[in-house]
Protein backbone atom coordinates (compact mmCIF):
# COMPACT_ATOMS: atom_id res chain seq x y z
CA UNK A 1 0.00 0.00 0.00
CA UNK A 2 1.25 3.48 -0.86
CA UNK A 3 2.19 5.79 1.98
CA UNK A 4 1.76 8.95 -0.12
CA UNK A 5 -0.49 9.85 -3.05
CA UNK A 6 -2.32 12.77 -4.60
CA UNK A 7 -5.90 11.64 -3.92
CA UNK A 8 -7.48 9.09 -1.61
CA UNK A 9 -11.00 8.02 -2.55
CA UNK A 10 -12.87 6.37 0.32
CA UNK A 11 -15.56 3.87 -0.67
CA UNK A 12 -15.59 1.10 -3.26
CA UNK A 13 -19.11 1.28 -4.61
CA UNK A 14 -20.13 2.47 -8.06
CA UNK A 15 -19.69 6.11 -7.05
CA UNK A 16 -16.23 5.74 -5.52
CA UNK A 17 -14.83 3.57 -8.30
CA UNK A 18 -16.28 5.93 -10.92
CA UNK A 19 -14.58 8.83 -9.14
CA UNK A 20 -11.27 6.96 -9.24
CA UNK A 21 -11.75 6.11 -12.93
CA UNK A 22 -12.56 9.66 -13.99
CA UNK A 23 -9.67 11.18 -12.02
CA UNK A 24 -7.30 8.74 -13.75
CA UNK A 25 -8.93 9.44 -17.10
CA UNK A 26 -8.31 13.16 -16.62
CA UNK A 27 -4.61 12.46 -16.09
CA UNK A 28 -4.26 12.02 -12.33
CA UNK A 29 -2.82 8.50 -12.19
CA UNK A 30 -1.38 8.89 -8.68
CA UNK A 31 -4.70 8.14 -7.01
CA UNK A 32 -5.87 5.32 -4.74
CA UNK A 33 -9.17 3.96 -3.48
CA UNK A 34 -9.72 2.43 -0.05
CA UNK A 35 -12.62 0.02 0.54
CA UNK A 36 -13.39 -1.53 3.93
CA UNK A 37 -14.59 -4.82 2.40
CA UNK A 38 -14.99 -5.85 -1.24
CA UNK A 39 -15.99 -3.60 -4.12
CA UNK A 40 -19.79 -3.14 -4.35
CA UNK A 41 -20.33 -4.66 -0.88
CA UNK A 42 -22.32 -1.62 0.29
CA UNK A 43 -25.53 -0.56 -1.44
CA UNK A 44 -24.22 -1.03 -4.99
CA UNK A 45 -24.63 -4.80 -5.11
CA UNK A 46 -28.41 -4.65 -4.63
CA UNK A 47 -29.04 -1.49 -6.69
CA UNK A 48 -31.63 -1.87 -9.44
CA UNK A 49 -29.36 -0.34 -12.08
CA UNK A 50 -32.15 1.50 -13.89
CA UNK A 51 -31.12 4.14 -16.42
CA UNK A 52 -34.16 6.41 -17.00
CA UNK A 53 -33.43 9.41 -19.22
CA UNK A 54 -36.55 11.24 -18.02
CA UNK A 55 -35.61 14.35 -16.05
CA UNK A 56 -37.21 17.78 -15.94
CA UNK A 57 -33.85 19.54 -15.43
CA UNK A 58 -31.79 20.58 -18.44
CA UNK A 59 -28.46 20.21 -16.61
CA UNK A 60 -29.28 16.90 -14.91
CA UNK A 61 -30.69 15.63 -18.18
CA UNK A 62 -27.32 16.29 -19.80
CA UNK A 63 -25.61 14.32 -17.03
CA UNK A 64 -27.96 11.38 -17.56
CA UNK A 65 -27.38 11.50 -21.30
CA UNK A 66 -23.61 11.40 -20.74
CA UNK A 67 -23.92 8.36 -18.45
CA UNK A 68 -25.91 6.31 -20.96
CA UNK A 69 -23.52 7.12 -23.79
CA UNK A 70 -20.47 6.45 -21.60
CA UNK A 71 -21.70 3.04 -20.42
CA UNK A 72 -22.15 1.96 -24.02
CA UNK A 73 -18.41 2.46 -24.65
CA UNK A 74 -17.01 1.07 -21.40
CA UNK A 75 -17.03 -2.60 -22.45
CA UNK A 76 -14.98 -1.86 -25.57
CA UNK A 77 -12.45 0.08 -23.51
CA UNK A 78 -12.04 -2.40 -20.64
CA UNK A 79 -13.08 -5.74 -22.11
CA UNK A 80 -15.58 -6.14 -19.26
CA UNK A 81 -19.26 -6.75 -19.93
CA UNK A 82 -21.25 -4.15 -17.97
CA UNK A 83 -24.60 -5.88 -18.52
CA UNK A 84 -26.18 -2.90 -20.32
CA UNK A 85 -29.58 -3.83 -21.78
CA UNK A 86 -31.41 -1.23 -23.87
CA UNK A 87 -35.07 -2.19 -23.37
CA UNK A 88 -36.73 1.27 -23.50
CA UNK A 89 -38.89 2.85 -20.82
CA UNK A 90 -42.59 3.77 -20.80
CA UNK A 91 -44.11 6.31 -18.41
CA UNK A 92 -47.89 6.11 -18.17
CA UNK A 93 -50.34 8.99 -17.82
CA UNK A 94 -53.83 8.46 -16.45
CA UNK A 95 -54.55 12.19 -15.94
CA UNK A 96 -54.30 15.25 -18.17
CA UNK A 97 -51.95 16.92 -15.69
CA UNK A 98 -49.51 14.02 -15.96
CA UNK A 99 -49.63 14.14 -19.75
CA UNK A 100 -49.04 17.90 -19.62
CA UNK A 101 -45.91 17.20 -17.55
CA UNK A 102 -44.64 14.83 -20.23
CA UNK A 103 -45.21 17.45 -22.92
CA UNK A 104 -43.30 19.98 -20.84
CA UNK A 105 -40.47 17.47 -20.44
CA UNK A 106 -40.45 16.86 -24.19
CA UNK A 107 -39.10 20.37 -24.66
CA UNK A 108 -36.15 19.58 -22.38
CA UNK A 109 -35.52 16.27 -24.15
CA UNK A 110 -35.59 17.88 -27.58
CA UNK A 111 -33.18 20.61 -26.46
CA UNK A 112 -30.54 18.17 -25.15
CA UNK A 113 -31.01 15.61 -27.92
CA UNK A 114 -32.74 12.78 -26.06
CA UNK A 115 -34.98 10.61 -28.21
CA UNK A 116 -38.61 10.19 -27.09
CA UNK A 117 -42.05 9.53 -28.51
CA UNK A 118 -45.63 9.77 -27.28
CA UNK A 119 -47.82 6.68 -27.25
CA UNK A 120 -51.56 6.11 -27.35
CA UNK A 121 -53.11 3.53 -24.99
CA UNK A 122 -53.38 1.09 -27.90
CA UNK A 123 -49.69 1.50 -28.68
CA UNK A 124 -48.83 0.89 -25.02
CA UNK A 125 -50.87 -2.32 -25.11
CA UNK A 126 -49.09 -3.45 -28.25
CA UNK A 127 -45.66 -2.92 -26.67
CA UNK A 128 -46.60 -4.24 -23.23
CA UNK A 129 -49.54 -6.70 -23.46
CA UNK A 130 -49.78 -7.15 -19.68
CA UNK A 131 -50.56 -3.48 -19.09
CA UNK A 132 -54.11 -2.45 -18.11
CA UNK A 133 -54.74 0.52 -20.40
CA UNK A 134 -58.44 1.10 -19.62
CA UNK A 135 -57.84 4.33 -17.68
CA UNK A 136 -54.84 5.65 -19.61
CA UNK A 137 -54.71 8.91 -21.55
CA UNK A 138 -51.35 8.11 -23.11
CA UNK A 139 -47.66 7.62 -22.33
CA UNK A 140 -44.16 8.74 -23.20
CA UNK A 141 -41.41 6.32 -24.24
CA UNK A 142 -37.62 6.56 -24.27
CA UNK A 143 -36.32 4.02 -26.81
CA UNK A 144 -32.73 4.35 -25.49
CA UNK A 145 -33.57 3.68 -21.83
CA UNK A 146 -32.51 0.47 -20.17
CA UNK A 147 -30.76 -1.02 -17.19
CA UNK A 148 -27.26 -2.07 -16.25
CA UNK A 149 -25.69 -4.57 -13.84
CA UNK A 150 -24.22 -2.38 -11.04
CA UNK A 151 -21.60 -4.89 -9.86
CA UNK A 152 -20.38 -5.55 -13.41
CA UNK A 153 -20.28 -1.81 -14.11
CA UNK A 154 -18.18 -1.20 -11.00
CA UNK A 155 -15.70 -3.93 -11.93
CA UNK A 156 -15.35 -2.48 -15.43
CA UNK A 157 -14.69 0.99 -13.98
CA UNK A 158 -12.12 -0.56 -11.62
CA UNK A 159 -10.35 -2.18 -14.57
CA UNK A 160 -10.32 1.11 -16.45
CA UNK A 161 -8.91 2.94 -13.42
CA UNK A 162 -6.18 0.35 -12.83
CA UNK A 163 -5.24 0.44 -16.51
CA UNK A 164 -4.54 4.15 -16.04
CA UNK A 165 -2.33 3.65 -12.99
CA UNK A 166 -4.81 3.98 -10.13
CA UNK A 167 -4.64 1.52 -7.23
CA UNK A 168 -7.43 -0.09 -5.19
CA UNK A 169 -6.98 -1.39 -1.63
CA UNK A 170 -9.78 -3.77 -0.62
CA UNK A 171 -10.45 -5.01 2.93
CA UNK A 172 -8.88 -1.81 4.26
CA UNK A 173 -10.89 0.20 6.78
CA UNK A 174 -10.48 3.94 7.27
CA UNK A 175 -10.33 4.70 10.98
CA UNK A 176 -9.47 8.39 10.92
CA UNK A 177 -8.68 11.47 8.81
CA UNK A 178 -6.24 14.10 10.06
CA UNK A 179 -5.27 17.47 8.67
CA UNK A 180 -1.62 18.44 8.13
CA UNK A 181 0.08 21.62 6.93
CA UNK A 182 0.36 20.24 3.40
CA UNK A 183 -2.83 18.21 3.14
CA UNK A 184 -4.31 15.18 4.85
CA UNK A 185 -3.47 11.83 6.37
CA UNK A 186 -5.97 9.02 5.94
CA UNK A 187 -5.47 6.46 8.69
CA UNK A 188 -6.44 2.86 7.96
CA UNK A 189 -6.15 -0.45 9.78
CA UNK A 190 -3.24 -1.26 7.46
CA UNK A 191 -1.30 1.97 7.74
CA UNK A 192 -1.55 5.68 6.93
CA UNK A 193 -1.64 7.44 3.56
CA UNK A 194 -0.60 11.07 3.08
CA UNK A 195 -2.53 12.90 0.35
CA UNK A 196 -3.48 16.29 -1.03
CA UNK A 197 -7.19 15.52 -1.46
CA UNK A 198 -9.72 13.23 0.21
CA UNK A 199 -12.86 12.19 -1.65
CA UNK A 200 -15.67 10.70 0.42
CA UNK A 201 -17.88 8.27 -1.51
CA UNK A 202 -18.97 6.21 1.47
CA UNK A 203 -22.70 5.96 0.81
CA UNK A 204 -24.42 4.53 3.88
CA UNK A 205 -21.38 5.49 5.97
CA UNK A 206 -21.17 9.11 4.78
CA UNK A 207 -22.19 10.52 8.16
CA UNK A 208 -19.50 8.51 9.96
CA UNK A 209 -16.87 9.65 7.46
CA UNK A 210 -17.97 13.26 7.87
CA UNK A 211 -17.73 13.08 11.66
CA UNK A 212 -14.04 12.13 11.35
CA UNK A 213 -13.42 15.75 10.30
CA UNK A 214 -16.25 17.43 12.20
CA UNK A 215 -18.73 17.61 9.32
CA UNK A 216 -22.44 16.82 9.43
CA UNK A 217 -23.27 15.26 6.06
CA UNK A 218 -27.03 15.54 5.33
CA UNK A 219 -27.58 11.95 4.28
CA UNK A 220 -29.06 8.94 6.02
CA UNK A 221 -29.40 5.23 5.17
CA UNK A 222 -33.01 4.30 4.49
CA UNK A 223 -34.28 0.75 4.53
CA UNK A 224 -35.99 -0.33 1.33
CA UNK A 225 -37.24 -3.57 -0.16
CA UNK A 226 -36.19 -5.39 -3.28
CA UNK A 227 -37.75 -8.45 -4.87
CA UNK A 228 -35.90 -11.16 -6.76
CA UNK A 229 -37.90 -12.54 -9.70
CA UNK A 230 -37.67 -15.20 -12.35
CA UNK A 231 -39.62 -15.87 -15.59
CA UNK A 232 -43.14 -17.18 -15.05
CA UNK A 233 -43.40 -20.69 -16.57
CA UNK A 234 -46.96 -20.11 -17.83
CA UNK A 235 -46.38 -16.78 -19.58
CA UNK A 236 -48.47 -16.58 -22.77
CA UNK A 237 -46.79 -13.46 -24.10
CA UNK A 238 -43.62 -12.81 -26.03
CA UNK A 239 -42.96 -10.31 -23.24
CA UNK A 240 -41.86 -12.43 -20.28
CA UNK A 241 -44.05 -12.35 -17.19
CA UNK A 242 -42.22 -12.50 -13.86
CA UNK A 243 -43.14 -13.82 -10.46
CA UNK A 244 -41.32 -13.15 -7.15
CA UNK A 245 -39.15 -15.84 -5.60
CA UNK A 246 -37.74 -13.92 -2.63
CA UNK A 247 -37.79 -10.56 -0.89
CA UNK A 248 -35.17 -8.80 1.23
CA UNK A 249 -34.57 -5.49 2.95
CA UNK A 250 -31.38 -3.49 2.43
CA UNK A 251 -30.17 0.08 2.93
CA UNK A 252 -29.45 2.90 0.52
CA UNK A 253 -28.42 6.46 1.39
CA UNK A 254 -30.82 9.34 0.81
CA UNK A 255 -30.50 13.09 1.11
CA UNK A 256 -33.52 15.00 2.35
CA UNK A 257 -34.34 16.19 -1.17
CA UNK A 258 -33.14 12.95 -2.88
CA UNK A 259 -30.53 14.80 -4.97
CA UNK A 260 -26.75 14.68 -4.74
CA UNK A 261 -24.56 16.40 -2.19
CA UNK A 262 -21.79 17.29 -4.58
CA UNK A 263 -18.87 19.68 -4.35
CA UNK A 264 -15.76 20.73 -2.49
CA UNK A 265 -16.25 21.32 1.22
CA UNK A 266 -14.16 23.47 3.54
CA UNK A 267 -12.68 22.47 6.88
CA UNK A 268 -10.43 24.90 8.75
CA UNK A 269 -10.19 27.03 5.59
CA UNK A 270 -8.77 24.10 3.66
CA UNK A 271 -10.30 22.09 0.84
CA UNK A 272 -11.12 18.64 2.13
CA UNK A 273 -13.82 16.39 0.89
CA UNK A 274 -15.87 15.90 -2.21
CA UNK A 275 -19.01 14.24 -0.97
CA UNK A 276 -21.44 12.57 -3.30
CA UNK A 277 -24.50 10.93 -1.78
CA UNK A 278 -27.17 9.99 -4.25
CA UNK A 279 -30.08 7.59 -4.27
CA UNK A 280 -29.79 7.20 -8.04
CA UNK A 281 -26.08 6.42 -7.85
CA UNK A 282 -25.82 4.01 -10.78
CA UNK A 283 -27.14 6.58 -13.20
CA UNK A 284 -25.26 9.62 -11.99
CA UNK A 285 -22.00 8.09 -10.77
CA UNK A 286 -20.47 8.46 -14.23
CA UNK A 287 -21.68 11.94 -15.08
CA UNK A 288 -21.31 13.57 -11.67
CA UNK A 289 -17.89 12.08 -11.05
CA UNK A 290 -16.50 13.25 -14.36
CA UNK A 291 -17.70 16.72 -13.34
CA UNK A 292 -15.86 16.40 -10.03
CA UNK A 293 -12.75 15.10 -11.78
CA UNK A 294 -12.75 18.21 -13.95
CA UNK A 295 -13.02 20.37 -10.82
CA UNK A 296 -10.03 18.67 -9.23
CA UNK A 297 -7.73 18.32 -12.21
CA UNK A 298 -8.40 21.91 -13.28
CA UNK A 299 -7.31 23.01 -9.79
CA UNK A 300 -10.55 24.98 -9.37
CA UNK A 301 -11.18 26.92 -6.21
CA UNK A 302 -13.56 25.32 -3.68
CA UNK A 303 -17.21 26.10 -4.19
Amino acid sequence: MKSKTKVVVIGGGAVGVSMLYHLAKKGWSDVVLVERKELTSGSTWHAAGLLPLFNMSYSVGQLHKYAVNFYKTLEKETGKNVGFSVVSNIRLASTKDRMDEYHQYAGVAQTIGVDYKFLTPDQVKEIWPLCNTSDLIGAIQHPEDGYIQPADLTQALATGARNRGAEIYRNTTVVGIKQTKSGWVVETDKGSIECEHVVSCTGNFARQTGKMVGLEIPVIPVEHQYIVTEPHPKSLYTVTALHPVSQANQYASFTSCTVAVLGKLMVLDTELVTCFCQTDCIFTCASAETFMAVLYTAESKPC
